[in-house]
């Protein structure tokens, strides 16, 4: 179950003690009381956020915590693509191919593809459906 976000004046204490007094990560947790992990998430966020250090002027608690936690909207499971599975069948034949690099070279094509809890039941359950050819000659019905 995922933590209760802290308080913006705590995300704000981390930043500044780990870019502005260079504090690690660790240390930087400790004197807040709040998990490295915790710590170490908020700066991840702040660097994808785009911002700068120190904060412009104009950024206020309100502007930062919208920077830091945009919610990222992904397509519905059932519009997302689906990998080509005769191709991915004839791949997981190769030696040395596991459906992690599968899923990840998927990842690389389709940005908004499915999880890998999606895909490796999807590609181990879900049999390629090949063209199939039926070289009978004879009407339906009729026995030969």
């Amino acid at each position: 179950m995922p933590r209760d976000r802290i308080a913006m004046r705590t995300i704000l204490n981390a930043l500044r003690l780990r870019l502005d007094t260079g504090l690690s990560e660790r240390n930087t947790a400790h004197s807040l009381g709040v998990p490295r992990i915790t710590v170490q998430g908020y700066l991840a966020r702040f660097r994808t956020s785009g911002l700068s250090w120190p904060l412009p002027p104009d950024v206020d608690e309100v502007a930062l915590e919208r920077a830091l936690f945009t919610c990222d909207v992904r397509l519905p499971a059932a519009q997302r693509p689906l990998p080509d599975w005769v191709t991915i069948a004839r791949e997981k034949k190769q030696k040395g191919v596991t459906l992690q690099l599968l899923w990840q070279e998927y990842c690389r094509v389709e940005s908004d593809g499915h999880s890998y809890s999606q895909f490796a039941p999807a590609a181990t359950q879900n049999p390629p459906l090949v063209a199939t050819q039926n070289s009978q000659t004879a009407p339906p019905g009729v026995i030969v």
